[in-house]
C-alpha cells in the first residue's frame, strides 16, 4: 500500500496501516464507530449496568488502578502528564480557587444546573431535595404542579415575573457586554 493511497476516513493518511483504500485502520475504526451518539449511549448504559455488579466494579477498579501503576513507571507517560500539569496547571493555580472565588461559583453554578425551575420556586426545589428526598423528576412535578396553580391564580403576576425576567435577562446582557469591552 502507497502512502499516496486516497483514505478520506484516516486522520492520519501515511500512518494508516488498514490493507484496503476503503477499509479503516484499527484507531479510525474505532474513531468511526465512538463518534455515533446511539453507540456511545449503548455503551454507556451497558458500562451502567454492569457497575451495578459490585464484583465488577471491584474487579474494573483495581484493573484501573493496575494500569495507572504500570503506566506511572513509564517515563514518557511521566513526560506527557508533567507537561499538561505545565499547561493547565500554572493558569489555574493563578486564577485561583479561593473562598471568594468559589462563593461567587456558587450561584451561578446553581443557576445553570437549575435553568429549568423558575427563579422564585428553586429554594422550594432544593427544600423538596433535602426534606423530602424527593427524586428528580418527583421533584419537577412538584414544581411544574405549584407553576400552573399560581398561573390559573394570577395571570397578571405571571405577567410581572416574565418582564422581570426578560429586564434581568437584558440587564445581565448588557454587564455582560460592557464587561467585555474592556
Amino acid at each position: 500500500m502507497t502512502p499516496d493511497t486516497p483514505r478520506p476516513h484516516c486522520l492520519n493518511r501515511d500512518a494508516c496501516t488498514a490493507a484496503k483504500p476503503t477499509s479503516h485502520c484499527r484507531r479510525c475504526n474505532a474513531i468511526a464507530v465512538n463518534a455515533s451518539p446511539d453507540h456511545r449511549a449503548k455503551c454507556s448504559a451497558a458500562m451502567r449496568e454492569r457497575y451495578q455488579d459490585a464484583a465488577f466494579k471491584a474487579e474494573h477498579t483495581e484493573k484501573v488502578r493496575h494500569a495507572i501503576k504500570r503506566a506511572a513507571k513509564d517515563p514518557e507517560w511521566l513526560a506527557r502528564k508533567r507537561e499538561v500539569g505545565r499547561r493547565y496547571g500554572a493558569p489555574n493555580l493563578l486564577s485561583g480557587h479561593t473562598t471568594e472565588s468559589r462563593r461567587k461559583a456558587g450561584p451561578r453554578i446553581s443557576a445553570t444546573k437549575l435553568s429549568h425551575i423558575p427563579e422564585h420556586l428553586r429554594d422550594e426545589y432544593r427544600k423538596l431535595s433535602r426534606t423530602k428526598g424527593l427524586t428528580k423528576a418527583e421533584r419537577i412535578e412538584v414544581i411544574n404542579g405549584i407553576i400552573d396553580i399560581e398561573r390559573r391564580a394570577s395571570p397578571e403576576a405571571e405577567g410581572r415575573r416574565i418582564v422581570e425576567r426578560i429586564t434581568r435577562e437584558m440587564e445581565a446582557k448588557e454587564r455582560r457586554r460592557k464587561a467585555q469591552a474592556y
